[in-house]
């Protein structure tokens, strides 16, 4: 990703293949059945959701670092990001690309996924993303 946003809109991508748009839909109805601790803290529309970004988050692994540039190429959110620093110079807006390992245990689970809030070099807020 790069370090301002990341390429999650690639996923919309994949519904152009029938068959990982049948995978997603039985991934979400199977996570639904398998989540019953989630029903009684969310919403039915939030359950859906979380269920729906669940199932989608493993299209965007990647295996080797040809297929995490074409990902990144793909996303329109990383064009629109790198003209906006090409726009107002790296000065205004820098720019890196951030690398994690895949974590199995990270993408079932994205709603414990939180976003932190530097100011000064101190943490000053942290939210759930």
């Amino acid at each position: 990703k790069l370090n301002t946003r990341s390429p999650k809109d690639v996923v919309m991508d994949a519904f152009d293949d029938e068959s990982i748009v049948n995978r997603v839909l039985s991934d979400v109805k199977s996570h639904l059945r398998g989540r019953k601790d989630l029903q009684d803290e969310q919403g039915p529309v939030s359950q859906l959701m979380t269920a729906f970004v669940t199932s989608c988050t493993p299209l965007l692994k990647c295996e080797d670092a040809a297929a995490a540039i074409a990902l990144l190429l793909r996303s329109q959110r990383m064009r629109d990001d790198l003209r906006r620093v090409h726009t107002f110079g790296a000065g205004g807006v820098p720019a890196s690309i951030s690398l994690r390992r895949w974590e199995p245990a990270v993408a079932a689970s994205p709603e414990g996924e939180l976003r932190g809030f530097v100011h000064g070099k101190t943490l000053t807020a942290l939210s759930q993303y």
